[in-house]
């Protein structure tokens, strides 16, 4: 939000600081899998579970559950370069220039001079405020007697707010500062849509604030009435009545493509619900009543026994002021693997409620592929190791193999030689392939390989998108037994996947 600088004494301006810099950029996506054996497909693995409910970091960069509509959406920042923000007050425009801090966030406090200081009435309320739309996840200020000719040591320091911003905001706010003459450090913690804790961007800068009365006693503008406070979660329904008893409460569990399942009290048979790679679960109160606090838990259910489980979502309300946070709907981002699913959720004094599911997150299976002679005779082709996967849904993902996983079990298709011979994968449509024949070779690292005979190139093509592919993917079968090798692209209704398939060809 660009506006016209502000001047001391008058309209309190918003104290903008720059800072660009290179970051460590995070590592990419998880891989993808395959089956195994002659019944193999690829499984892809969702990087974490995240339930989204206020945008709060916890415990590293794990998201609390959010609302299935978000009142804005936040825009990631880049992990290249960090973004600025701004200082301001809350209810008044403007802006002035604020100061970067020493090359790193903590190596030193850096006071700006009086000349960059700004005015503010006894009483403002202040605000952190962002560029392009970027949103916050965690924030500290701190502050200081801007009169010292030092750094101020620890005990000089004051704290004014430390803590998650729940949800990730583009104007979270930071308090109100005593009468006097400050040097204030505040510290954000950006998202960038990346997990892990190299996907965090964090900016540091210094402000030199003038708060009450000046030294001769000048005349303040009268102080902006504070706000109500600003939602940290918005229901995604109109909240339904409230529930006099936790049994009146039903939570149900759906994903696309499934029946939505009711939870049972903890130590009950869970139902089970599953969800496709890049797909999200959501859980819903039954009659649309809400919470006013909740949490979620997540345990790995590796065969029969329970792993301990881990905390990944949760928002306290502890007046349960509806004002605050009131929710119904939740999603739920679903990894690959089996897991139990605990909600609690706090719906009024007295109203507790605690409800269990078995989640799965399944993996993406390559679809049947055949090899077939002109007399109808067909085999299965199997996939290899190396898949890359583009979902309708935004999901994408790859995986990177040691070796070419050559599949097990193949069936060789005999078929006159020279004769043709066409792959076909049924219900995807074909956008590009090129072939090679050859034999299966270990190299001294007793890794497989394919190893092409005299050349043996079978032929391919490829298309751009949205143009019709030119026809079946077809080739001559060379005299004797034969690997063949096929580097496929395949697509149907907005997903895409290539990978390495395999098939046996005996041409007789």
């Amino acid at each position: 939000m660009e506006r016209s600088a502000g001047t001391n004494g008058g309209e309190l301006p918003a104290f903008e600081a720059e800072l660009d810099g290179p970051v460590d950029r995070p590592s990419g996506s998880g891989p993808a899998r395959r089956r195994p054996g002659g019944a193999r497909s690829a499984g892809i693995a969702v990087a974490a579970l995240v339930l989204l409910t206020a945008g709060v970091a916890l415990g590293g960069v794990l998201d609390q559950p959010s609302p299935t509509t978000a009142p804005f959406a936040c825009v990631p920042v880049s992990t290249d370069s960090v973004p600025s923000f701004a200082l301001g007050v809350v209810g008044q425009d403007g802006r002035d220039d604020g100061r970067r801090g020493w090359g790193i966030p903590g190596a030193g406090w850096n006071v700006p001079g009086t000349w960059r200081s700004s005015t503010l009435a006894s009483g403002s309320v202040l605000e952190l405020r962002t560029k392009r739309g970027a949103c916050v996840r965690y924030v500290t200020a701190e502050y200081a007697d801007a009169s010292l000719d030092r750094e101020p040591r620890a005990a000089e320091r004051r704290n004014l707010i430390d803590a998650a911003v729940e949800p990730a905001s583009q104007n979270p706010g930071l308090g109100i500062l005593p009468d006097g003459d400050w040097v204030l450090r505040a510290v954000a913690s950006f998202e960038t849509g990346v997990s892990g804790s190299g996907g965090l961007v964090i900016a540091e800068f210094y402000f030199r604030l003038q708060v009450g009365p000046g030294p001769l006693g000048s005349p303040m503008p009268v102080p902006t009435p504070e706000p109500e406070p600003t939602p940290a979660v918005t229901p995604a329904v109109a909240c339904g009545p409230a529930p006099s008893s936790g049994a009146d409460v039903s939570l149900l569990l759906s994903a696309s493509g499934t029946d939505a399942v009711v939870g049972v009290p903890e130590g009950g048979a869970p139902g089970v619900v599953s969800v496709d790679p890049g797909d999200e679960a959501e859980i819903a109160v039954e009659g649309a009543a809400c919470a006013t606090s909740w949490s979620f838990t997540i345990s790995s259910v590796p065969g029969t026994e329970r792993g301990e489980p881990d905390r990944i979502g949760e928002l306290d309300n502890p007046t349960d002021d509806p004002r605050y946070a009131a929710q119904n709907r939740w999603r739920v981002s679903v990894p690959l693997g089996t897991f139990d699913l605990v909600a609690r959720l706090h719906l009024g004094p007295g109203v507790e409620v605690v409800r269990l599911w078995r989640l799965v997150g399944r993996e993406f299976t390559v679809p049947e592929a055949v090899v077939f002679a002109g007399d109808g005779s067909r085999v299965l082709a199997l996939p290899g190791c190396g898949i890359t996967l583009q979902l309708a849904n935004g999901y994408s993902a790859g995986d990177s193999c040691g070796s070419i996983g050559y599949p097990a079990g193949l069936e060789a298709l005999h078929v006159p030689a020279w004769s043709v011979v066409t792959f076909e994968i049924p219900g995807w449509s074909i956008a590009s392939w090129y072939g090679s024949c050859g034999r299966i070779d270990v190299d001294g690292s007793g890794l497989e390989y394919f190893n092409p005979v005299n050349g043996c190139f079978l032929g391919g093509y490829s298309v751009t998108d949205g143009a019709e592919p030119p026809g079946p993917a077809r080739f001559l079968a060379r005299p004797g037994e034969q690997v063949v090798q096929l580097y496929v692209t395949a697509s149907r209704d907005g997903d895409t996947f290539q990978v390495p398939m395999f098939a046996v060809v005996t041409g007789e």
